[in-house]
């Protein structure tokens, strides 16, 4: 192949070495690394110790045909200048140290993490980027081997389980699972209270993946991350968590993504009697709170049953059940009407007497009963 020659100082021909992952200039000998397959597996970047062992040889010149370290000459014995000769100092150090990295994919995740959200997050979560996409020692790994298969399974490498998933996990390419692990690591650095929280419906908008892909990477990482903590492989995030104050802020991006997803279905007018209502109702059965009736379930699905029924009171229900579910995240619809049929009827039977507000009083909304009428 031809390209330029720093040393030349022109187009030379270069000779290809892809067990090597190098290219030598055929004039002068230099030796420059490069990735013959971009995508390639993730210890592309790498070589065996003995190979990096001759690379390094060679640089110094103890293998016949390369530059000496120590010498001024080039391999065909030409002088070489004091500023090439220190350029190829500087060419050797660079080589040598990328030559280091054993799993490249964390410097990948680390960049993509820098790129969406700087390097104060990516140095933050340095202890989760690690633990996604680095192996277990060979100790660790000789540990792991004597466990439970649950317990072995526990302690697979999240980047391995990810990029063995289907697209509709990992997305449709490189890019889209290194953007994925970034926005999951994210994610979990609300959830250990180490940064503030972010909107996944939009993050996933902006960068053309779904709610779903995002929630899945972030089940698997944070799978794995518990049980490398649990056998002390990893350690546990430093902060504490406030649930309390995380359960609000959830609170407030689903009721934001919720009235969003029904902007197309209700006029301004409507959607301002909703927001109001909706969050009335909320205060009235206590939450978002750590000590309400409901504190035990999913923030999520609470916030959708209380949109539910608010919407229903209203009598503006019809054809929104869609809506609601994927303003909390692409939900089970089902899940948010079964939900809100229990603390209906757990407020009929006196176990949660704040919850009378989710009763319907509309009339005849959605084929329910009114309030008196029946269970509903």
């Amino acid at each position: 192949m031809e390209q330029y020659c720093e040393n030349c100082e022109s187009e030379q021909t270069w000779t290809e070495d892809e067990a090597r992952g190098e290219l030598s200039c055929n004039e002068c000998g230099l030796v420059e690394a490069y990735q013959p397959d971009a995508n390639a597996a993730d210890n592309a970047g790498t070589v065996g110790e003995d190979r990096f062992r001759e690379r390094v040889d060679r640089a110094r010149g103890q293998v016949p045909g390369t530059i000496p370290r120590a010498s001024r000459t080039d391999c065909n014995n030409r002088p070489i200048s004091r500023e090439m000769y220190y350029r190829m100092r500087q060419w050797e150090t660079r080589e040598r140290g990328f030559q280091r990295p054993t799993e490249p994919m964390y410097y990948q995740v680390r960049s993509r993490m820098e790129e969406l959200y700087g390097r104060y997050i990516a140095d933050l979560m340095t202890f989760l980027i690690r633990a996604t996409t680095r192996r277990l020692t060979p100790g660790q790994e000789d540990y792991r081997r004597e466990l439970t298969t649950s317990e072995q399974e526990a302690l697979n490498l999240p980047k391995h389980v990810i990029a063995r998933s289907g697209a509709s996990v990992r997305g449709g390419g490189e890019q889209d699972m290194f953007t994925l692990m970034a926005i999951a690591i994210r994610e979990l650095a609300y959830d250990y209270g180490l940064a503030a929280p972010i909107n996944r419906k939009a993050e996933a908008a902006q960068h053309g993946l779904t709610v779903a892909q995002i929630r899945k990477v972030k089940s698997i990482i944070s799978k794995h991350y518990k049980a490398r903590c649990r056998h002390g492989f990893s350690l546990p995030p430093s902060s504490p968590t406030d649930v309390e104050a995380k359960r609000q802020d959830l609170a407030i991006c689903h009721v934001h993504n919720m009235l969003d997803e029904l902007s197309s279905a209700l006029t301004e007018e409507q959607l301002e009697q909703v927001n109001l209502r909706y969050w009335q109702t909320l205060t009235e059965i206590g939450e978002p709170s750590v000590d309400g009736f409901t504190q035990d379930r999913d923030i999520s699905l609470v916030c959708g049953a209380v949109m539910l029924a608010t919407l229903q009171r209203l009598e503006l229900d019809q054809g929104t059940h869609s809506a609601i579910a994927r303003g909390v995240g692409d939900r089970s619809s089902l899940a948010i009407v079964n939900l809100l049929a229990s603390l209906r009827e757990s407020t009929l039977i006196g176990d949660f007497p704040s919850g009378r507000s989710l009763l319907n009083r509309g009339k005849g909304s959605s084929g329910t009963q009114t309030e008196g009428s029946g269970l509903f």
